[in-house]
């Protein structure tokens, strides 16, 4: 079967076409008309609701591109015969094919559209738009219909070739003219071309075995080399092309590596006047040779806030991070010795030290003054329970003076 092309939704407005087919039904042909203009202009035609027109596809100028406006199993208005409009598959074409105008694009794609309406709609024969309408009209003009009926006999003679059941290695086989390569590997396997994760037999080729190739295939990305005699014989049998060469091997010199120096123990290095700085935040020693911490007796070196670090005298950027270094530090990279070089990160650090947490050794905290309870000690009396006191006083001083008196009188 042949696949669908590209079809791309471009529905027409409802008052212009009918639903269903009434009393007709599809009876295998494909009307041909041409847009006398953009595959794009008559979409916007079918979608004014005023129009009274439409057709089931339309045919455009991209590659592999059709619009399609109605449903197939609906009737468009396209024939300007009511009879017709009931059993055909109507389709436009981009372009004015009058005068002699073509479009290879135009014709591929209605060719493609047409094989796959015989396939699944059962089309059977072309209908010119001129050929069955009422009123008089050129459509479709000089479009080859006959050519592009052609063109669909042969994709469909061609999706119905034998399929190739030959092993894809063999399918991308490419011969060439005779070579000798010669192993660049000691102990060469041979290598199943149906499955190159398998060797072919246990045989192992030293360094600098010579083969004589006229094939080659790719699989996977990777070019496999083929021997004369494999090739003739069809065997899936070959080897990667980078395991050997068109020249013997020859090993090469090698020379000792030169010392480098690192950027960050060179043009990043810069020396600075020496000063005390302090640590803003918990923060950790770092091993500039390998950008890690540093271990001393198993652990991490640490450093917290408020200590202090002296003599600072250089800094220097690792991995876009800037570090500051002690005199000690500068002067052992300056000496070449990397390992013992470390840093602390800049962002970490300050110079003034209340900058640092209160608390800390660099920014102890000041006492304050302390503060007076909310509520009177509990052994002082309050001004309420005064004055209730005298006046218990003054009423027992006044029951006694009575009583005197009282006594007196009698």
């Amino acid at each position: 079967m042949v696949p669908a092309p590209n079809i791309v939704w471009r529905g027409a407005h409802p008052n212009n076409f009918t639903v269903g087919r009434p009393g007709g039904g599809l009876d295998g042909r494909e009307t041909f008309h041409h847009v006398v203009g953009s595959a794009e202009s008559a979409v916007v035609v079918f979608n004014q609701g005023s129009r009274g027109a439409s057709s089931h596809f339309v045919v455009t100028d991209q590659p592999g591109v059709i619009f399609q406006c109605v449903s197939v199993n609906d009737t468009a208005w396209c024939d300007s015969n009511w009879e017709s409009n009931l059993r055909t598959i109507a389709v436009e074409h981009h372009g004015d094919w009058r005068g002699g105008y073509d479009n290879p694009t135009v014709r591929d794609n209605s060719a493609w559209l047409l094989t796959w309406l015989r396939e699944n709609f059962g089309v059977n024969r072309a209908i010119r738009h001129r050929d069955v309408a009422s009123t008089g009209t050129i459509c479709s003009a000089d479009l080859p219909v006959e050519a592009i009926w052609a063109r669909s006999d042969e994709i469909i003679s061609e999706h119905n070739q034998p399929a190739d059941t030959r092993p894809q290695w063999l399918k991308d086989r490419v011969i060439v003219p005779e070579y000798t390569v010669y192993s660049q590997v000691e102990g060469l396997y041979l290598l199943n071309l149906n499955d190159v994760n398998q060797i072919t037999d246990s045989r192992r080729f030293p360094l600098n075995q010579n083969f004589v190739i006229s094939s080659y295939t790719i699989i996977g990305g990777v070019k496999y080399l083929i021997t004369t005699s494999s090739t003739n014989a069809n065997l899936a049998i070959g080897m990667r092309d980078s395991e050997v060469s068109p020249t013997p091997f020859t090993p090469p010199i090698v020379e000792p590596p030169k010392p480098t120096t690192p950027d960050w123990a060179d043009s990043l290095l810069i020396d600075e006047e020496n000063r005390t700085m302090y640590v803003l935040r918990a923060t950790q020693l770092i091993d500039l040779e390998n950008g890690r911490p540093v271990i001393k007796d198993g652990k991490e070196v640490w450093f917290q806030a408020g200590d202090i670090i002296n003599d600072v005298s250089a800094h220097t950027i690792v991995s876009e991070v800037t570090y500051q270094m002690t005199e000690y530090s500068f002067q052992k990279t300056k000496e070449g010795r990397y390992e013992l070089a470390n840093g602390i990160k800049s962002s970490d650090l300050t110079v003034d030290p209340k900058a640092c947490p209160p608390g800390t050794p660099a920014n102890p905290e000041v006492p304050g003054n302390p503060i007076d309870p909310a509520e009177p000690m509990p052994d002082v009396p309050t001004v309420e329970d005064r004055l209730t006191f005298l006046e218990t006083m003054v009423r027992a001083i006044t029951d006694f003076l009575d009583k005197i008196f009282n006594s007196w009188r009698k």
